[in-house]
């Protein structure tokens, strides 16, 4: 008679007959092999079924890995994108803003230029204010002369003139007319002067207040350009360690799944069959089927 004996390993239970009573005291050669077939039998399904537990494993793993290592190739092209763009878009600022530091240059240049001829105007007109005084001073000095000139050419016969040209009377009636035409001239180009230094002036103060103007435009601009960039280069700073942490897990999976290849290898070396080719040249799926087949001999 047979009864079953219960043989437990782990959540598994394998039910091996064990003869009774005298087979059991003196069990034949036979039985005792029946027992270790059946024993071996129980280990290798127990490998059996481990084995296609990890052959599914390291297939979902696989299939993981794949997914995982496409995900981070588009994310990395969408990174490598967005840097780029974000590069152009620097460089497109440092542009503008050397573009910006140049006109401001310019406008300073032509700034110093207009407020140098300012001055330069100011002082001729100081100097002509100078000689206006000097000449009114001359035209009040000789005012007497004039009109003492004046009484004796009004007290002269109509004839003096036509006899005596080369008198000193008329010489001097000749120097006072040269002398006030020159001061009419004179007063004429002063005040031409002065409308054309008030017109400078004018353009000079719109100019100034246009500069100011663009200097405040310009320094908002650097400034908004700055903080853009500062904001750009940290949203870059958190890419570049999202993608190093991304490699790093990669890495780390790829060292994972090199372990789990070289130990099915050293497997597949020990269970080796020649029937299924060169070991060197079989598939993944053909190793793990050689270590199944090799496990239930």
């Amino acid at each position: 008679m047979l009864r079953n004996m219960w043989e437990e390993d782990g959540e598994r239970v394998t039910h091996v007959p064990i003869p009774v009573s005298s087979e059991v005291l003196h069990p034949s050669r036979k039985t005792l092999q029946q027992l270790r077939l059946l024993k071996k039998k129980a280990k290798n399904d127990i490998i059996t079924a481990d084995l296609i537990a990890k052959k599914q494993d390291v297939k979902m793993r696989m299939e993981r890995v794949a997914d995982c290592r496409e995900e981070l190739q588009e994310k990395d092209q969408n990174n490598r994108a967005q840097a780029h763009g974000f590069q152009i878009y620097l460089r497109e600022c440092d542009h503008k803003k050397k573009r910006a530091l140049a006109k401001y240059k310019i406008e300073q240049t032509n700034n110093a230029l207009k407020r140098k001829e300012i001055h330069t105007l100011k002082r001729e007109l100081q100097k002509l204010k100078v000689r206006q005084q000097e000449l009114q001073k001359k035209i009040a000095k000789y005012k007497s002369y004039e009109h003492f000139l004046k009484k004796i050419v009004n007290l002269l016969p109509p004839d003096f003139w036509g006899y005596q040209e080369d008198s000193a009377v008329k010489t001097l009636t000749q120097r006072h007319k040269t002398l006030f035409s020159i001061n009419q001239n004179l007063k004429n180009h002063l005040l031409s002067q002065e409308k054309n230094i008030e017109i400078i002036h004018h353009k000079s103060a719109a100019t100034q207040e246009e500069h100011n103007t663009m200097r405040y435009v310009l320094i908002s601009k650097v400034s908004e350009l700055q903080s853009k960039y500062n904001a750009l280069k940290e949203r870059n700073m958190g890419l570049i360690n999202y993608i190093d942490n991304k490699e790093a897990i990669t890495s780390q999976r790829t060292r994972e799944l090199s372990r789990m290849l070289a130990g099915i290898s050293n497997m597949a070396e020990r269970c080796y069959m020649k029937h299924y080719g060169p070991l060197g040249e079989m598939t993944f799926q053909s190793k793990l089927d050689m270590i199944q087949v090799g496990i239930h001999l």
